[in-house]
């Protein structure tokens, strides 16, 4: 029955698919489906992102809470961040890796980083002040980009430099960024409410389809 309501899918390469399924996870090999639940240290939740990281540790992130499987276990570990951090206006809170094999995630209006064991905040009184993250995505280079309700989207150079690309002047409370991709010519592609926009390199403006 869990299967009945899906929130996220992810295809792990040992061809298992986990799911945030209902207030559960999933995974599905084969035939067989096992749900991850309280009793795995699973907590009930709206789990929208599934992440699995460079170690092999499979990452769920729910709205309230987070949990992480090591390679091999039987058991999720709870890795809530403390003082109950949660996100408004979406339960699909976005997770990524970064080069030095740290989570980031969102903490209310801050970003999170599990590191050596441990979340470490980042918020306005670090200098970051970002509005409403929908969406994350680190790329290999370095750079790491940031899908924003109202700010456009925010690229963080070296973790200290800034770029933003927003919406034209009155559109950008609706306008939410919601995906990014990379493709293999170098282009970065969005996707938004409005549609899907590309920037090719060495450009400085996104360029609408429609």
């Amino acid at each position: 029955p869990e299967l009945k309501k899906i929130r996220s899918i992810f295809a792990a390469p040992d061809g298992s698919l986990w799911m945030g399924c209902d207030n559960a996870l999933c995974q599905a090999t084969g035939n067989r489906v096992k749900v991850w639940g309280p009793k795995d240290g699973v907590l009930p939740d709206h789990w929208g992102w599934i992440l699995r990281d460079s170690s092999g540790r499979i990452w769920g992130r729910g709205f309230k809470h987070i949990a992480a499987l090591q390679p091999g276990a039987a058991h999720f570990d709870n890795v809530d961040i403390p003082g109950g951090h949660k996100v408004a206006a979406t339960e699909y809170v976005p997770m990524a890796e970064d080069g030095e094999h740290r989570i980031l995630t969102l903490a209310g209006s801050a970003l999170a980083l599990w590191d050596k064991g441990q979340w470490k905040v980042i918020g306005p009184a670090q200098g970051f002040k970002t509005p409403g993250v929908y969406s994350i995505l680190f790329e290999s280079s370095g750079g790491l980009w940031l899908g924003c309700q109202g700010g456009g989207i925010r690229r963080w150079l070296g973790y200290g430099n800034w770029e933003t690309w927003a919406a034209a002047p009155g559109d950008q409370d609706n306008w939410v960024p919601w995906n990014f991709l990379r493709d293999k010519r170098g282009a970065m592609w969005m996707s938004s409410e409005t549609g899907i926009a590309q920037l090719d390199r060495g450009q400085r403006e996104f360029l609408h389809w429609r």
